[in-house]
């Protein structure tokens, strides 16, 4: 079986619809937020948790979501006691484009449902055995630093603007060539100080491309640094673990979307 074709059908074991559900008043989730099933622990613990996740618009993937939501969110879904459905707002085929790219990146055992406007909680039904529904400001603690822009590095990825309008140049899309992966970490911004340290305060690219190396194999920050000399050799480092965690990703994403009626499955329209 195809890795497309695995992730496939390990989404739709997960089943299809909108799982997270419940009353307990009006409410709104909003881009970026988690409702949960339940607002207390499971009395008992083989009880399963419905979860939904509120990505947002439809959107191409960047280095941040890939190193951000998209590792809790798999940290999430690889709970045996957590049904994860993923709600993408936006046009059907734009949506379906995102979900292609989520389950590329690891999330293949959750469910995608889709819509045109936020998901409007008022009135929604529990059917589970501990109906009520939580509403969290995100996936989780989020422990781990934030990837920042490479160009403006005290600035979440994803975040820049000019006159209005997204400013990519400090960008990583997961679907980028290799060619500008390796360009747009090259061209990320620095400092002139010749030695390497972790102070996001006063060197925050440098610390940027430390939390980014960190994230990329499972470091801290300053470990990601140790037996590194100078910025070349960090960015170098970065572009070889980023190039090899994106080969993948983007295999199993052409497979998917070059096949439309697997495309066409992956999410499923909002009750």
């Amino acid at each position: 079986m195809s890795p497309a074709r695995a992730q496939l059908a390990a989404s739709q074991l997960a089943g299809t619809g909108v799982v997270a559900t419940g009353v307990v008043g009006t409410g709104v989730v909003g881009t970026g937020q988690t409702a949960v099933t339940g607002d207390r622990p499971p009395l008992d613990p083989r009880t399963r948790r419905r979860v939904l996740h509120a990505f947002g618009p439809a959107r191409e993937l960047h280095l941040g979501d890939l190193l951000g939501t998209v590792r809790r969110l798999r940290a999430l879904a690889a709970d045996p006691f957590v049904d994860l459905t993923v709600r993408i707002e936006g046009p059907a085929r734009e949506a379906a484009l995102t979900a292609a790219a989520l389950v590329a990146c690891g999330l293949g055992s959750v469910a995608f449902t889709g819509g045109v406007t936020p998901l409007d909680l008022d009135g929604a039904r529990d059917t589970g055995p501990d109906a009520g529904l939580g509403i969290s400001s995100g996936i989780g603690p989020g422990a781990e630093p934030v990837v920042k822009d490479l160009r403006r590095p005290r600035v979440p990825m994803g975040q820049v603007t000019v006159d209005g309008e997204p400013d990519l140049r400090g960008v990583v899309q997961i679907m980028d060539s290799p060619l500008r992966v390796a360009a747009a970490i090259r061209q990320a911004h620095t400092d002139l100080d010749p030695t390497l340290g972790y102070d996001p305060q006063l060197r925050p690219g440098v610390a940027n491309l430390a939390v980014i190396l960190g994230l990329l194999t499972d470091r801290t920050p300053i470990a990601a640094l140790f037996g590194l000399h100078g910025i070349h050799e960090l960015k170098r480092a970065i572009t070889e673990a980023l190039l090899e965690r994106l080969r993948p990703i983007r295999a199993v994403y052409t497979e998917l979307i070059a096949d439309p009626v697997t495309l066409h499955r992956l999410v499923q329209p909002s009750p």
